[in-house]
């Protein structure tokens, strides 16, 4: 278009009126609008739709495709970009609005289908959406790398609405709510931080009380890769939504996940804290060793870092529905009675806090529960908790196999020296489940970490297991020599005892640690009210069974191989008997096959290359010789058997 008959560079402007531009065409992913000058002489070139007064419609009423941008720069000027229902728009352009003289609003359709606004552009200035009765399924995609879109307006989902962003830009995507009430969700409002650097800045993002607000860090439940994933969120999250089944959620989907927050825009020290409402968050990462989730800061200058995962009010739920660590503590501190964190431990999950876990003294709750799965074959799982000091209310456990650590297993350093020992208190341990809950200390000669429990309610009263492991520079024959070493306290009155014999590994050697117990306070010193157990002395000590066939049966491998090689040299030798001359080069290749019944027992098939040099020189009427040989063999072992050992 070209206002002059020969031709001019600005493009269709739209300046008065009433204006629609109708996406109609029916085809798969729909019609491609490019919005062209016409110049003089020179090519043209894509324009930007531009209202500077009036009104225009954009209608998608069928998917399609905008090859520019969308502008709105005037007097009471109005753009309006419409969705229909199962419909899709892609703006490739910036859209631009002049916040004093103009409006750009995104509409979509009523229906529970998807639809779709795809902004491609850099840097877009929106002023509001809207949303006709009953409209979900809304989604706006941000596909720029390094850019900001920003909406003026207060946004309001309608409690039968829901609006989802995806934050999509490899580099730096931001999204900005400008006004002071932000973005009010009272049905559903999802935050996709699609890629490894998002950044969600709003005055106010609240949750309503029939709301559920949902952020998603990483889009890939699978995601194995190292790189850290930032999402950073500023501004005010109000959560008044106290059902369960609504609130404020955060699935941990990325492998390495870091979420930044502060209340100021330009940044603040004190990380997220939830204050009220019901809160969850969900390892999602099914990759081997699942999530790790790093809750930080975001100061205004200098690093941000790592805070605990902090409750002052309402309900915070922790889910470990997959492995999981979190890189720093868990604290709930209310100033108001129901201040609850439960941490739930699912069936299979390996779960990790890397920071102390803090129960305030008044008006605040902690709870872990391991939960169990009634249709699996087998069910287990374990927490680990690597704080000094740590304070839990109540500790429960379903059907299956549990572990509550205070030292990772072997494979994950379990064993690494710590200077200083860790400690749990627990409140209440709820024993009405079926399964069973080992408690697992890390020891050194004079001092181990230590369990206490202050009160035990229940039916499933009787002995519960310890597990012990010696730091790595820590001999079995020291601990308890000097002095008992405490791993447990528990009320006197409470119904349960525990086992006085606990199997104890170092390398390749098992003993048997020998437990005493004896009434004392809850610190281990004189009293009554408490029974602690300790480590007497480890004792019978012995070469594991199962490292022992192992061994055996790897030096016979090595044996075998050299016996066949040997044989070779000895055929060698018989061949000379026939030479006639004074030297000679020699080779071969063959294969052979073995087994014996030492140890596991084992069959080998292998391969052999040899080579070789005589020389041969007369000594007393005898030939004799001297050479050298050298020998390359590969083999495949398999054997029928397996080592167990019941330690």
């Amino acid at each position: 278009y070209s206002a002059a008959v020969d031709g001019d560079n600005n493009g269709l402007t739209f300046n008065a009126g009433n204006n629609i531009i109708n996406f109609a065409n029916t085809s798969d992913g729909g019609a491609t609008l490019n919005w062209k000058n016409n110049p003089n002489g020179d090519s043209a070139t894509t324009q930007a739709i531009t209202t500077t007064g009036g009104t225009t419609n954009i209608n998608f009423n069928n998917s399609g495709t905008i090859a520019g941008g969308v502008s709105t720069n005037g007097a009471s000027a109005t753009t309006t970009i419409a969705i229909a229902n199962n419909k899709s728009g892609t703006i490739n352009g910036n859209v631009t609005t002049d916040a004093t003289n103009g409006t750009t609003n995104i509409s979509f359709a009523s229906g529970s289908d998807a639809k779709t606004l795809t902004l491609g552009g850099a840097n877009n200035t929106l002023s509001g959406i809207t949303f006709t009765s009953g409209s979900t399924g809304n989604i706006i995609t941000l596909n720029n790398d390094a850019g900001t879109t920003s909406f003026a307006s207060a946004i309001s989902v309608g409690a039968n609405d829901g609006i989802t962003f995806n934050l999509n830009g490899t580099t730096s995507t931001t999204l900005t709510f400008g006004d002071s009430s932000g973005l009010t969700n009272n049905n559903i409002a999802n935050f996709n931080f699609n890629k490894t650097a998002g950044k969600l800045n709003a005055t106010s993002i609240t949750t309503a009380t029939t709301g559920i607000t949902t952020f998603n860090l990483g889009s890939d439940a699978a995601d194995t890769t190292t790189t850290e994933f930032v999402a950073t969120i500023t501004g005010a999250l109000t959560n008044n939504a106290t059902a369960t089944d609504k609130g404020q959620v955060f699935n941990i989907n990325a492998k390495n996940a870091t979420l930044q927050y502060s209340v100021a825009a330009a940044g603040d020290n004190n990380g997220l804290t939830f204050s009220a409402g019901n809160n969850i968050i969900n390892f999602a990462n099914t990759s081997d060793g699942g999530a790790t989730l790093n809750w930080k800061n975001n100061p205004t200058g200098g690093s941000a870092t790592t805070q605990a995962i902090t409750t002052t009010d309402g309900t915070t739920t922790i889910n470990f529905n997959q492995d999981g660590t979190i890189a720093g503590g868990v604290s709930t501190n209310g100033a108001s009675a129901g201040t609850t964190t439960n941490i739930n431990v699912k069936n299979g999950a390996y779960a990790v806090i890397n920071g102390a876990v803090i129960t305030g003294a008044t008006n605040s709750t902690t709870n872990i529960n391991f939960s169990g799965d009634a249709t699996a074959s087998s069910t287990q799982g374990t927490l680990v908790i690597k704080g000094n000091t740590n304070d839990i209310s109540k500790v429960s456990f379903e059907t299956g196999d549990y572990k509550l650590s205070l030292t990772d297993a072997e494979s994950k350093g379990g064993r690494t020296p710590r200077n200083q020992r860790r400690s749990l208190t627990i409140g209440t341990l709820d024993t009405s489940g079926s399964g069973s809950l080992t408690f697992i200390s890390q020891a050194t000669a004079t001092e181990a970490d230590t369990f206490v429990i202050n009160a035990v309610t229940g039916s499933k009263k009787g002995t519960y297991h310890l597990g012990v492991v010696l730091d790595d520079n820590t001999k079995m024959a020291e601990v308890g020599a000097d002095a008992p070493v405490r791993l447990v306290s528990v009320i006197a009155d409470s119904g349960i005892t525990f086992e006085k014999s606990v199997n104890v590994i170092e390398g390749f050697t098992h003993g048997i640690a020998e437990l005493t117990s004896d009434l004392t306070n809850a610190n281990g010193e004189s009293g009554s009210d408490y029974m602690s157990y300790y480590i007497q002395k480890i004792d019978n000590l012995e070469v594991i069974a199962a490292e022992q066939e192992i061994t055996a049966t790897a030096f016979t491998l090595n044996y075998d191989l050299y016996m066949a090689n040997l044989n070779s040299l000895n055929k060698r030798m018989g061949e000379l008997r026939e030479n006639n001359h004074s030297q000679g080069v020699w080779a071969r290749v063959f294969n052979g096959a073995l087994s014996n019944d030492f140890g596991l027992g084992s069959k080998s098939n292998y391969t052999t290359i040899q080579a070789g040099y005589d020389y041969a020189f007369g000594f007393e009427g005898a030939n004799n010789y001297l050479g050298v040989a050298l020998s390359y063999a590969l083999s495949t072992s398999t054997s029928d058997n397996k080592a167990f050992d019941s330690n």
